[in-house]
């Protein structure tokens, strides 16, 4: 494991009974870095982020979580580890100071009085200490679930969910499909897309599938993106035909791709 590796997995596989959660995964993580698990439901993230916690154990290959292997001391390793559940998991009937004090404890801490002053500080929580979680806005109990988490100072934090990350893997059905920085992850892709705003959006969606069947046609909200393979693409050809097939096209252009439209893609290609 390279001294710049805060978690590293080697081959990593699991399976309950007849389920496969996880087949030969291998990533580096590299210490000081944002490291993202994306993937669509049943692909394995819960699995993989119980694996790193040590809460489970692979049925075959390894895994190193700050330099030391995830089936060793679990309880020491634990309390190196942060985790941060993307739903709200701490105690509606407890105050947010209480809250805190209960997550410190714990971990074993005795002294975390002045590192709770310096996580109310930081999250803007300080003049609510003594409100009950349960009375607090959606972005407050983000705030409060993160203070707790990092009340006692771990070294690696697992989250469930990312939204700016330095490097991403995108599982499917158990398997690494891909891994890299989400610029690489765009560039290497190649595709161009071509964005449409219409009054009828699902109108665009299924017109645009039949017009264009040979490319792939994603819908977001109130934008659909026809992919199209050409370098230099002419885009302004699908909303002349939209328009003439009597969809009205607000507004259009091409758009740099995001991790969506490559993810959704490889898995359009996946099922076919």
């Amino acid at each position: 494991m390279s001294s710049e590796s805060a978690l590293v997995l080697k081959g990593v596989a699991k399976t309950f009974g007849s389920t496969t959660a996880l087949v030969d995964i291998s990533l580096d993580v590299a210490s000081g870095s944002i490291f993202a698990v994306v993937g669509p439901d049943g692909a394995g993230k819960s699995t993989l982020l119980r694996l790193m916690c040590g809460l489970l154990s692979p049925d075959s290959g390894e895994i190193e979580v700050l330099g030391r292997n995830a089936d060793g001391s679990k309880v020491s390793m634990r309390r190196r580890l942060g985790y941060m559940s993307q739903r709200f998991s701490l105690y509606g009937d407890l105050s947010i100071d209480e809250n805190l004090a209960f997550s410190a404890e714990i971990y074993g801490m005795d002294d975390y009085r002045d590192r709770r002053e310096d996580l109310l500080e930081m999250t803007g929580l300080t003049p609510f200490r003594n409100r009950l979680a349960d009375r607090l806005s959606g972005g407050m109990r983000q705030k409060l679930a993160l203070a707790g988490t990092l009340i006692h100072n771990p070294e690696l934090i697992l989250m469930d969910e990312a939204a700016r990350a330095d490097n991403v893997a995108f599982l499917h059905q158990g398997r690494l499909m891909l891994s890299g920085s989400p610029g690489d992850i765009r560039r290497e892709w190649g595709k161009n897309i071509a964005e449409f705003f219409c009054q009828n959006n699902r109108g665009a969606y299924r017109f645009l599938r039949d017009r264009y069947p040979e490319s792939d046609v994603q819908i977001f909200g109130g934008r659909v993106h026809l992919i199209m393979d050409e370098k230099n693409p002419d885009i302004a050809e699908p909303a002349t035909l939209l328009e003439a097939d009597g969809i009205r096209v607000t507004a259009y252009g091409s758009v740099w791709p995001r991790l969506e439209n490559v993810f959704l893609s490889m898995l359009q290609e996946s099922t076919e």
